[in-house]
């Protein structure tokens, strides 16, 4: 089993009607007891991309450069999906 919390901070900036990019920076751990306890912490940095359909539904696209401190290694991540504002 493991535990992975990430928090991510992005600013986000309007190009043109409902199309947004964003860069995106951060912080990420990993805790894991199937591995002998292994733990890492790490930085996050990358960007996004946002279609607004609605004030209220949009369709993203982001990517990360995670680089790993503690015990060093780098990982990318690509994620997309559809996201509900409240």
């Amino acid at each position: 089993t493991y535990f992975a919390p990430a928090v991510d901070f992005h600013y986000v900036i309007n190009l043109v009607a409902g199309l947004d990019i964003y860069p995106i920076v951060g912080v990420n751990g990993y805790i894991s007891t199937a591995k002998g306890d292994a733990f890492n912490l790490g930085l996050d940095l990358g960007g996004g991309l946002q279609y607004r359909f609605t004030d209220k539904f949009s369709l993203f696209a982001e990517g990360k450069y995670r680089y790993m401190i503690i015990n060093p290694g780098k990982h990318y991540q690509g994620i997309f999906g559809f996201a509900y504002a409240l």
